[in-house]
């Protein structure tokens, strides 16, 4: 009776863990990091221009080290964004990809505070926001307006996602 439990037991055991065991799949970070800086490489290949001819002259092409690239498409009037400011800012959310045939493609708005009653309110450099977010708003002044495309390095982490917004400066607090 003993072996006839054990048995059952042991067959049961092995049962569920050849169910349960799904096949590893492995992902390839490298690959994924190489196919987004491709990506990039070609749409500032193919859309560069335009994004350059729709930006205010001052700040066209603000590449940094970083991989940030921004645009401005209305300078502002007010005073500039310093480290420990809170800022209001409205924006839309984009995300570069390929699409079906392999082409750069950009999807349609996947995230727009504009439609909410109150802008988004953070402290700069209090990593509330991602980093790439936090680095755009600093270049702008109050009432700007500008384009700004953020790798995944400073903003989606490992899901590798290039990020397209549009962002508005509406407020800076007075501390």
């Amino acid at each position: 009776m003993r072996s006839i439990f054990y048995s059952v037991v042991t067959i049961v055991t092995i049962v569920l863990f050849s169910v349960g065991c799904e096949k590893y799949t492995y992902i390839d970070y490298a690959k994924l990091a190489a196919d987004e800086k491709e990506l990039l490489a070609d749409y500032y290949s193919t859309n560069l221009f335009m994004d350059t001819l729709n930006a205010y002259p001052d700040t066209i092409d603000k590449r940094n080290s970083t991989g940030l690239m921004y645009f401005s498409k209305q300078k502002g009037d007010g005073d500039s964004v310093l480290y420990g400011k809170k800022v209001g800012v409205y924006y839309t959310r984009q995300v570069l990809y390929r699409d079906s045939l392999g082409n750069v493609a950009i999807s349609d708005v996947v995230e727009n505070n504009y439609l909410e009653a109150n802008p988004l309110i953070f402290t700069i450099g209090d990593k509330s926001v991602f980093t790439g977010f936090d680095q755009a708003v600093r270049y702008m002044r109050m009432n700007g307006k500008s384009k700004v495309i953020v790798p995944s390095t400073l903003g989606s982490t490992n899901i590798y996602q290039t990020y397209i917004f549009d962002l508005e400066l509406v407020y800076i607090g007075k501390y």
